[in-house]
């Protein structure tokens, strides 16, 4: 409703009412409202470093979905990953020599407007072209990186997580990728796994926490999950219906919608230190799998702060850990 066209990123104001899309005109508007802190700084100085970030991102995206360009010959092809490769040490070396954010010893727009697509390079190509952007050959990139998650703001609400980003790889591959093809298939399958597999820490994880209500972003989860209760459900219990994505994931009958309230309510319960209610026994498979359905389609920052999906993540494994347990 805020963003009528579909735009996003979008800011609204709501001393004014004004709305303002795209993240450049974002960070003007911000610098304008919020003069004492500028992050556009020297417009031509941030302009220069951009100038030079859009080729690395521009060399990320030709490596990363070229593959269905058929305007490039297989040698030219073939150059993609060098070219990605030289223009990630180039921002290293750039680092190195102003660091350990792009403009020097604070965060600029030049930091805000490259940071998007390198968090998703750094959780993507690992798994889709063994390519590691998080490394420490790579020092200055490795500050980088740390001295943004040191910034409260992003490493609570902004950032993603590993989860979400990999489950976006195998969608993105289908989409802009190789994802009909065998090799392309193949690694849609391998994101699917090494999120299944970053899914399996975080429940192991969930046993060894006792109070999730005291661990960061639990209420958070809990606002979200309790306000967005009929959409999750609905989303849980859509078996007769064609998901718009992760195809993969079981849903479960409309007849189940009951019992995925319940597991609903009881992660609910768990993030505010209240404690559950457990399932009958005759639902206990069907919430087993509920909590697992939620667990998985839970995304940051769509949905929530990387800190709230984790716990959030972790109230459900719990849910599934003792409905599997009842239903044993």
């Amino acid at each position: 409703d805020m963003v009528p066209p579909a735009l996003v990123p979008a800011i609204k104001f709501h001393d004014s009412g004004e709305i303002v899309y795209e993240s450049l005109d974002i960070i003007k508007a911000l610098d304008d409202r919020f003069p004492e802190r500028q992050l556009m700084r020297d417009d031509e100085q941030v302009a220069a470093v951009m100038e030079e970030n859009d080729k690395l991102v521009s060399a990320g995206f030709k490596f990363a979905y070229g593959v269905r360009n058929t305007t490039l010959s297989d040698e030219e092809k073939g150059r993609l990953p060098q070219e990605f490769v030289e223009q990630l040490d180039k921002l290293d070396a750039r680092l190195a020599e102003r660091g350990p954010f792009m403009l020097g010893s604070d965060l600029s727009a030049a930091d805000i407007a490259l940071l998007p697509i390198m968090e998703r390079f750094r959780y993507q190509l690992p798994v889709t072209a063994g390519i590691k952007v998080y490394d420490a050959s790579r020092p200055n990139i490795q500050k980088w990186f740390d001295s943004i998650d040191g910034l409260p703001a992003y490493r609570e609400r902004i950032t993603g997580d590993e989860v979400s980003w990999v489950l976006a790889a195998s969608i993105f591959l289908q989409l802009f990728g190789t994802g009909d093809s065998e090799e392309g298939k193949a690694l849609v399958d391998k994101a699917l796994q090494e999120a299944e597999a970053a899914l399996g820490r975080i429940a192991a994880e969930s046993e060894t926490v006792a109070e999730l209500s005291k661990e960061p972003g639990s209420r958070e989860a809990a606002a979200k999950l309790i306000s967005n209760r009929e959409a999750v459900i609905a989303d849980a219990t859509a078996a007769d219906k064609e998901p718009k994505s992760q195809r993969a994931l079981e849903r479960l009958p409309a007849s189940a919608a009951p019992v995925v309230s319940q597991v609903l309510r009881n992660a609910a319960a768990r993030l505010v230190g209240v404690s559950p209610v457990p399932v009958d026994e005759k639902d206990s498979e069907i919430a087993a799998k509920a909590a697992r359905f939620v667990a998985s389609r839970v995304s940051a920052p769509r949905d929530v702060g990387a800190p709230a999906a984790r716990v959030l993540r972790m109230a459900l494994f719990q849910e599934e850990k003792a409905a599997q347990l009842k239903a044993a």
